[in-house]
């Protein structure tokens, strides 16, 4: 499915009543490096680098104003030279209401530019997206969690609900589940470390400006979008190098994942979650198959 969703931007999900930290920043390098190609020999080279910040700023005992922003490039290069090259740049705006002792709700609107910034940008590199996501206390140790992300992709809307829990089971272990995008079983080892099981699913589309797959045939007039659905399961580690920065080390292996590039008609009628409603496009090959990937992330960590 990334799905399914986005990776999210669930930035304020961190903020729940059984979550003793939130994360204020993060600047992360992700590579998947020698990804076999469909029907080739050629060898694929997957970078990402990003960036997020968010301020929570304390309005009252009940609201929280939620700002921040998420800057993030991509690149895909084949061993013959060909890449494709796109970015997002997105703007944050939420608040945290805190309606009872038991039970808050974030609300997000999420304006972003999903494009390659070749020759400018214009209305059609722009999207719109919004979340909610309560939060319902059931005891000390136990939250449910549960809402949805709309997002106006380039493929068609996508509405993702949102269902899990955040369960610390004792106090070693926790386990984190936000369906259908992220699972997540973690172990406090001892002071400064922290290892895990996790997996992050994520949908999100590019405007492509004429960046084309060599192996698909495409008619004159051709405008691209690039349709990402990027799923990884990882083994991760979270070592505090001080009390508020923690360096993160993910490894792992990609699950279903597709980088496909469609003409701007294709559409879909609706993506539903991980489901594609009325989907008349055509089976174009995917940039690459699945393959393994490495991550390396600094973290701004604040207690709460």
């Amino acid at each position: 499915m990334k799905k399914m969703v986005l990776v999210i931007l669930l930035a304020a999900a961190k903020i729940g009543f059984t979550q003793n930290f939130v994360d204020l920043a993060n600047v992360y390098w992700r590579m998947s490096p020698g990804n076999a190609v469909e029907g080739s020999d050629e060898k694929v080279n997957f970078n990402t680098r990003a960036m997020d910040a968010k301020i929570p700023v304390k309005i009252s005992d009940k609201l929280i104003l939620l700002p921040g922003t998420e800057l993030a490039n991509n690149s895909i290069v084949n061993s013959n030279g060909n890449s494709w090259v796109f970015s997002s740049v997105a703007l944050q705006l939420g608040l945290e209401y805190k309606w009872s002792d038991r039970f808050k709700s974030v609300f997000m609107v999420i304006p972003k530019y999903s494009t390659t910034f070749t020759g400018g940008v214009d209305s059609k590199d722009l999207q719109f997206g919004g979340l909610t996501l309560n939060t319902f206390k059931r005891s000390d140790n136990f939250d449910w969690r549960f809402g949805a992300y709309v997002n106006s992709e380039l493929f068609s809307v996508m509405i993702v609900p949102l269902f899990g829990f955040n369960w610390k089971m004792n106090e070693k272990w926790r386990w984190k589940m936000l369906i259908p995008v992220n699972l997540e079983l973690s172990r406090i080892m001892n002071k400064r470390w922290i290892a895990g099981l996790l997996f992050i699913g994520a949908n999100a589309s590019y405007r492509m400006r004429q960046q084309l797959n060599p192996y698909a045939t495409y008619p004159e007039n051709y405008q691209p979008y690039m349709d990402k659905a990027d799923n990884n399961a990882w083994l991760y580690s979270d070592i505090y190098l001080t009390k508020n920065l923690v360096l993160n080390l993910k490894a792992g292996y990609s699950v279903l994942r597709k980088y496909r590039l469609y003409n701007e008609d294709d559409k879909l009628d609706l993506k539903l979650g991980p489901v594609n409603l009325g989907n008349d496009r055509a089976d174009v090959p995917a940039l690459m198959k699945n393959g393994l990937s490495f991550e390396a992330r600094f973290i701004f960590r604040m207690p709460l």
